[in-house]
């Protein structure tokens, strides 16, 4: 358990309240915040992709032209972001299908420099990190990304170029 932002937090940034975590606060087993991120991370797909919303996140039209692995690095860059996503550029243009290039939403979700890398103002590597494994996810799927991540987070070699197109 450690306060992050101001929030207790536990696992893989379950929030648990707002506050600093106190001694009353446990410490869970690997089964019990392995529950957690699924159950955080299906309420973050269902904010995307609820087709029963009147307004889910990704426009439902949008959404039905994407293939899963595409699905699941979004819901990783929303689940990641503190919920930055909502009110990005990045998530204007994914809903504009504009995917590609410079200023769409693959530029404003994880460009290096530009996309959803800032903590507290400054870029953060482990942000940029965690944007190239997502960008790798979104463009080539789970394998890929999987080799990106063992890279940049196990052997901490230096960031892929990001891509013009």
């Amino acid at each position: 358990i450690e306060p992050e932002k101001g929030y207790c937090t536990v696992g893989y940034g379950h929030v648990l309240h707002k506050g600093k975590c106190t001694k009353d606060d446990k410490s869970l087993t690997e089964d019990e915040v392995i529950t957690l991120l699924k159950s955080d991370l299906k309420t973050r797909e269902d904010e995307l992709f609820n087709r029963k919303s009147p307004e889910p996140l990704v426009k439902t039209e949008v959404a039905k032209k994407l293939e899963i692995n595409q699905c699941d690095a979004i819901i990783s860059l929303h689940y990641n972001s503190g919920g930055s996503f909502v009110a990005s550029k990045a998530r204007t243009e994914l809903n504009k299908e504009n995917l590609y290039g410079k200023g769409s939403f693959t530029w404003e979700a994880f460009h290096p420099e530009y996309g959803i890398v800032k903590q507290d103002g400054k870029i953060s590597l482990g942000l940029q990190r965690r944007r190239a494994v997502e960008l790798e996810l979104f463009k080539n799927g789970h394998d890929e990304a999987t080799k990106l991540y063992d890279k940049l987070f196990g052997k901490g070699e230096d960031l892929p170029p990001f891509p013009e197109k």
